[in-house]
Order: structure tokens, then sequence, then C-alpha cells
């Protein structure tokens, strides 16, 4: 992805979330505000409304969008002329990766904040071991790990709360 267009201000409804996303959010080209976005969650695109100040935006975003690459799944392509299937890149597209991107920094940071996180060899992908930080009292973060740590047997332990927040996230996805 880019670094030129960014969301903000999500609005996320899990509840309403059935077959896609269902959000609102506010859409920034180069840093400047240019759009909202929206999503109703029932399997339907999500829909771009350009802010009547941002004169232009329309013009230039459909440009830029038209510069981008193409979108490269791991699905193996039909066609005998790509290895795997692909796709042309849309704005709407990038703006639900990126407010699920947005989604799942919010809730690493909210995990991160009141649960001891762990993964090691013997978690399946998405599974971590936790502990609630709240039970040791005001004890900092390393004392906790190590007293977890040490009483417990684990194959190559990651403790992502002793990670740099980007190092949690690889992993947070990863695992």
């Amino acid at each position: 992805m880019t670094d030129r267009l960014t969301v903000k201000n999500v609005k996320h409804s899990e509840f309403a979330s059935h077959e896609t996303l269902c959000f609102e959010c506010s859409v920034y080209f180069d840093g400047i505000k240019v759009a909202t976005a929206e999503n109703d969650g029932r399997g339907g695109e999500t829909f771009v409304h350009f802010d009547e100040r941002a004169t232009g935006a329309p013009a230039v975003i459909g440009a830029w969008e038209k510069e981008q690459p193409k979108i490269v799944t791991d699905l193996e392509s039909n066609n005998d002329e790509d290895e795997f299937f692909s796709y042309p890149f849309t704005i709407e597209d990038a703006i639900d990766s990126l407010v699920g991107d947005f989604l799942t920094e919010r809730e690493l940071k909210r995990k991160l904040k009141t649960k001891l996180l762990i993964a090691d060899d013997e978690c399946s992908k998405g599974e971590f071991y936790t502990w609630t930080l709240k039970k040791f009292g005001q004890l900092p973060i390393e004392d906790i790990a190590n007293i977890v740590l040490s009483g417990n047997k684990f194959k190559n332990p990651v403790v992502l709360n002793l990670l740099p927040f980007e190092e949690a996230l690889k992993q947070w996805g990863n695992n």
C-alpha cells in the first residue's frame, strides 16, 4: 500500500459487520482530508463521498489510482499468463484494507494494555497464551513476563508486550 492514502476517525460496528466490515471513516490523501467512506457491512461495496471543499481531488486520486500496480493474490490463476490471480487497484479496496489494518492495530493495543500475550511454537495461527495483567498488581511488565515464563514450559516463547509495537503487530498477524 502507499503512505499517500490514510484513514482516520474510523467508526466501526462489530454487530453490523456481516459479510464486510461496517464502518465510516475520513479519507486523507497526502495529509489532506478529501472524502468520507462508508460500508454498511452487508457485503456491498465501500462508498467514497468526496468533500465539496476538496475540488480536484476526485481527478487527482483517480489518476493516482490508475498508476497503482495490480493487487496480486495468493490464489492460483486460471490464466496461463499469470501464476497468481490479480485484479486492478481501487480506492475502495485500499480503504477497506486500511480500515482492516486500523482495527487490527486498535485490537492489539487494547489487548496489550490488559493482557500478557505469549506465542510459542505450540500455538496455532491467531492463538496466544494470555494472562490478565491486573492479577499481578503494579509489577512492571518485564517482571510479570519473567514470572509467567519461569512457571510454564514454552517452546520458543515470544512475549508480544515486550516487543516494539510494529514487531508485535507482525506476530499478531502472522501467528
